[in-house]
């Protein structure tokens, strides 16, 4: 059996882990810092800490806290409002960070990925070559960010990543997807902010011949990623009847198309991206409750630029160097030029610093790419 301890938490984390108890597992909850039984902290498989215990100045304190955890892994509970310091926490020694609130199967992936076995928990590499072609990322919260989306490529819950626009938030949806047991079939993605309203309905389900003047049989996006994951862009984009049917779908697993009377089964992974205050529409009305909880089986946060500085200069030379392959050529930035574009605070994030090595690129007579060559739009 394994046991865990839980150190500090409210009454609905100590509910949620609690939930967890059954033969394979034990939980422990203690508000103090001394564990119970006279045990030490490190002869538990896993310790889950509220972040709580370490605010008002007394964070450092972690790091001798964590150290006397041994080689138990160390998991933090954080809100959206102590997200900040994840950061900290894992320079300080944590393994992870988990946002809360979360669902009970969310926090026991984290568990069975920290505290099982290898050869009892087997997850694809996400630091391998096919990841890092993909995911060029350096900095704390790009670790954060790639366990996340490890974890969430080891299930079917719904995803809903959250981010500026520009973060690479259709990026994390493609990675999910290939690191999935639903990697070789389709991955079809849709902006439905970009849909005409009235259509929104169609795209989704499909038409059948007749529902409307000039409709014609065609499939959704649903049927075309049958067996595979369906990626909506701007989920908050849709109108009330339109979230009422998605609703439908994702709690019967079942969809008509437009004018068709037939049901069809829906074997879909569903993540959805916005750069909306979901969690506040929710409250005020503007976009369903029990949608948005539906969606938000797991809650992925993806950076801005400015909260992974140390990625722009890889992310700037990974960009260089597809230009230059794609071209046939040589260029190169020059150090002036690089003390530029990272000094950049990129609120159009990888999207903007992308266009901006491209003009520079294309700009530049010469091999060396001169601070003068990088021109950033205001």
């Amino acid at each position: 059996m394994m046991r865990i301890l839980l150190v500090g938490g409210s009454e609905k984390i100590k509910a949620l882990c609690m939930s967890l108890e059954d033969e394979n597992f034990r939980v422990v909850c203690t508000t103090s810092l001394s564990p119970p039984e006279d045990e030490g902290l490190s002869s538990y498989a896993l310790i889950l800490f509220d972040f709580r215990l370490f605010e008002q100045g007394h964070i450092q304190k972690a790091h001798e806290v964590f150290k006397r955890c041994g080689d138990s892994p160390v998991l933090v509970f954080v809100t959206e409002k102590t997200v900040a310091f994840a950061a900290k926490i894992l320079k300080l020694g944590a393994s992870d960070v988990i946002v809360f609130p979360c669902c009970r199967s969310y926090l026991q992936a984290y568990i069975r990925y920290y505290a099982s076995k290898p050869e009892e928990f087997s997850v694809p590499d996400i630091t391998g070559a096919h990841v890092l072609k993909a995911f060029i990322g350096v900095s704390e919260a790009s670790a954060v960010l790639k366990k996340q989306i490890l974890l969430a490529s080891q299930n079917d819950m719904p995803v809903l990543l959250l981010g500026e626009t520009g973060t690479g938030k259709s990026l994390a949806a493609h990675l999910i997807h290939d690191l999935s047991r639903r990697k070789k079939s389709s991955f079809v993605e849709e902006n439905i902010a970009a849909i005409q309203e009235t259509l929104v309905e169609g795209e989704l389900f499909g038409t059948k011949a007749g529902a409307y003047t000039g409709a014609v049989t065609r499939p959704g996006l649903f049927e075309r990623a049958s067996g595979g994951t369906l990626f909506l862009d701007e989920i908050g984009g849709i109108n009330a009847n339109v979230q009422v049917k998605l609703l439908k779908v994702l709690e019967s697993g079942e969809f008509r198309r437009v004018g068709d009377s037939e049901s069809k089964r829906a074997d879909v992974r569903i993540i959805c991206a916005t750069n909306s205050p979901l969690n506040s529409w929710k409250d005020c009305g503007r976009f369903r409750k029990d949608l948005y909880y539906r969606i938000t089986g797991m809650e992925i946060s993806v950076p801005t630029l400015a909260e992974r500085t140390e990625d722009i200069l890889p992310i700037a030379r990974s960009f260089l160097e597809r230009l230059c392959a794609d071209a046939g050529s040589m260029k190169r930035f020059s150090p002036a030029a690089e003390v530029k574009i990272s000094g950049h605070h990129w609120p159009g994030n990888i999207r903007e610093l992308q266009n901006c090595v491209s003009r520079a690129f294309y700009a530049s007579a010469h091999t060396v790419i001169l601070e003068g060559d990088i021109k950033f739009v205001l």
